[in-house]
């Protein structure tokens, strides 16, 4: 193996490719365990396009925009997967990294990884005592206008791979937070099949208290039939998670009949289609913008924000909702970094 000067330390997995001075070069641990590598810095070209948007890092820390599709660390329910927010960032930066929380594959946004185990344990402290505030943006069904609490208990998610698609029983729970009616279109289909995502829950298991608070920021009715009605309707929402339970935010927004657009297993094929064959946008449409939270060795206030990605974009942009983004970020009462 060529000796490289000037060294840098990163981390890969064995049977891994990596490029040199523009060279594909093929290396293969002669071991099950990691590979300790030496290159220079200004050679780490093996994650190109690849690579993550670091929005705010120091020595105890890295926070960065995981795209949508990419799963936090491997996991038994998508073992064909390869690439990971772990690695992707452990790669990046050249050191290893300890993640503190996780976000759902198909969601997008703000991930902190710790940079050393002090800073790992402190800030997972925070996170396990919903001292972590965050802030995501999602595009749902139907109208959902003002404020409210959405306080409703949810069981844990069974191990192992999702269902596709299940029917169940025939209304939808009713709004039970006080906020103003909203007149929502296909509260379930005509051929009596609902949403997916229902068979998942351990029926046995106690139902965990779970909150979440939302804000309506902007609708849009556009003169299309895509479900039972001529015209859809759609919401730009920020969404507080108050609890740190399983797909809460997606289950929270079911239970109230506003599914996010995009959402495979707990919304509706017909919206997610429109949106994938109208506005080229694939993929659900939920975004972690914001999170707040304090350093775990200094005790400073971390505050960060990170825009949607492209794809995201996009439906704003389709259904005129840039300015009320902008409008969001600029109500915060806080400094963002």
């Amino acid at each position: 193996m060529e000796v490289i000067p000037d060294i840098f330390i990163c981390s890969f997995l064995f049977h891994s490719t990596f490029y040199v001075k523009g060279s594909n070069l093929n290396w293969t641990c002669q071991s099950n365990k990691e590979a300790i590598i030496l290159k220079t810095y200004e050679n780490l070209e093996a994650l190109g396009s690849e690579r993550l948007e670091i929005i705010y890092q120091d020595k105890d820390l890295v926070v960065v925009n995981k795209p949508a599709g990419l799963l936090v660390h491997k996991s038994d329910m998508d073992r064909h997967e390869t690439r990971f927010a772990l690695q992707m960032t452990r790669e990046q930066i050249g050191q290893w990294v300890f993640p503190v929380h996780r976000l759902d594959k198909p969601t997008s946004g703000l991930l902190v990884f710790a940079l050393n185990r002090n800073a790992a344990r402190e800030i997972s402290f925070q996170f396990q005592k919903n001292q972590v505030k965050k802030a995501y943006l999602a595009v749902v069904r139907g109208y959902l206008q003002g404020t409210g609490i959405i306080d409703h208990g949810l069981k844990n998610i069974k191990k192992g791979k999702f269902e596709n698609r299940v029917t169940h029983g025939s209304s939808q729970p009713a709004h039970k937070n006080g906020y103003p009616q909203c007149n929502t279109a296909c509260e379930q289909s005509p051929d009596g099949k609902g949403y997916q995502g229902d068979s998942m829950v351990e029926p046995s298991c106690p139902k965990q208290s779970a909150v979440t608070d939302y804000a309506g920021l902007a609708t849009v009715e556009l003169p299309v039939c895509v479900d039972r009605y001529p015209t859809a309707r759609y919401s730009l929402v920020a969404l507080y998670p108050g609890t740190g339970r399983r797909h809460q935010l997606r289950r929270h927004m079911k239970h109230l009949s506003h599914p996010i657009v995009g959402d495979t297993i707990y919304g509706k094929s017909c919206h997610n289609d429109f949106f994938k064959n109208k506005f080229h946008c694939k993929g659900l449409l939920l975004c972690a913008v914001n999170i707040c939270f304090s350093h775990p060795v200094t005790g400073t206030k971390i505050n960060l924000w990170a825009m949607p990605d492209k794809r995201f974009q996009l439906a704003l942009t389709h259904l005129g909702w840039e300015d009320a983004v902008v409008n969001f970020k600029e109500s915060l009462s806080f400094s963002i970094i």
